[in-house]
């Protein structure tokens, strides 16, 4: 999916929340609870390549590389590589 990250398409009811843009470089320990955005593609055939962000409340698991569960403690769908923004709960 080609897309670029943009902020505005959060929920304006989240928006005054402390959204972080996620980097390879952050650091996230053992429990941090997050709530993270997800780009998916809404109709990838669309020539504009429509898309939305799926949220997601996560708990970070450390052991050789982050392992993150849902809030149901299932291992959640997605990498955090897949996240764009992310808040600390």
């Amino acid at each position: 999916m080609n897309h670029i990250a943009d902020k505005t398409k959060l929920p304006k009811s989240l928006e005054s929340l402390a959204w972080e843009p996620r980097d390879d470089a952050d650091f996230f320990e053992d429990g941090d609870r997050l709530l993270v955005a997800v780009p998916v593609c809404g109709d990838c055939h669309k020539p504009d390549g429509d898309w939305h962000y799926e949220l997601c409340v996560v708990t970070v698991h450390c052991d050789s590389e982050y392992f993150v569960v849902d809030v149901y403690g299932d291992p959640w769908g997605w990498d955090m590589t897949d996240v764009e923004w992310f808040v600390r709960l």
